[in-house]
């Protein structure tokens, strides 16, 4: 792809769309209301959970969680079955003001 079009693409749905600017206020809205972030992910999503939530309390000083450690996960897989550790983690940790971002 040539550098021009490249450029009139990316202007056009990044630069120049209230879509996705009104898409960042919306995600910065729910940021501000949420007490604290979990991350959630299967795999290798599951390393993108955990360098998420080092940055967002790095850089944004926010209370972060992630079901990333292999102690914890192998943990609940063996009490409560692979299929259910997340969840039964969520229902421990997990308010009603606190916001959920799953990687997939």
């Amino acid at each position: 792809m040539q550098l021009s079009l490249y450029n009139k693409y990316y202007n056009q749905f990044f630069v120049e769309s209230n879509t996705v600017r009104s898409q960042i206020e919306e995600a910065i809205a729910i940021l501000k209301k949420s007490e604290r972030i979990f991350f959630i992910g299967n795999g290798g999503s599951n390393s993108i959970c955990s360098h998420m939530m080092e940055d967002f309390f790095k850089i944004g000083r926010f209370p972060t969680f992630a079901f990333s450690d292999a102690s914890l996960i192998t943990c609940f897989a063996n009490d409560y079955g692979y299929e259910n550790a997340i969840e039964e983690w969520l229902k421990l940790h997990f308010k009603k003001t606190d916001l959920l971002v799953s990687i997939s």
